[in-house]
């Protein structure tokens, strides 16, 4: 690991003593968040180069990428259930106007939810489990 090598040799020289430096493993949860947030920012961008070809290009590739995003969306209600589905698919498909403006997320209570990035909707997904399972905040 030569990467920790200096990290490694200055905390050797400052506490006097012969240390080893290793990478924490991430836990189960943390590497689904990454994943999660990886797949849903690159299924963002997909969409934004497809409404791009189109609305440069006159492009429409809608019919070839269909089945890909059916199946997408298949696995990730298998995934993480209906509620959740309808919210990622709010996410991808419905937040952004073709004018670049937002439409807010409202809850119950008609409180706006912040859902800006994909690591939000992985934190709204999350409460929502959460507020699911009867788990307290």
């Amino acid at each position: 690991m030569e990467e920790f090598s200096n990290i490694r040799q200055a905390i050797d020289k400052l506490l006097n003593v012969r240390s080893s430096v290793k990478r924490k493993k991430q836990n189960k949860l943390a590497q689904e968040k990454e994943l999660f947030v990886s797949i849903v920012n690159s299924l963002d961008q997909l969409n934004n180069r497809s409404n791009l070809a189109f609305t440069e290009l006159q492009l429409d590739f809608s019919s070839y990428e269909e089945p890909y995003l059916e199946i997408i969306d298949a696995l990730m209600l298998l995934k993480y259930g209906k509620e959740a589905c309808e919210i990622i698919s709010y996410y991808l498909w419905e937040r952004v106007n073709p004018d670049g403006s937002i439409n807010e997320l409202h809850d119950d209570e008609d409180n706006t939810v912040p859902l800006e990035t994909a690591d939000d909707l992985w934190n709204l997904i999350q409460q929502m489990k959460q507020d699911e399972n009867g788990e307290s905040r």
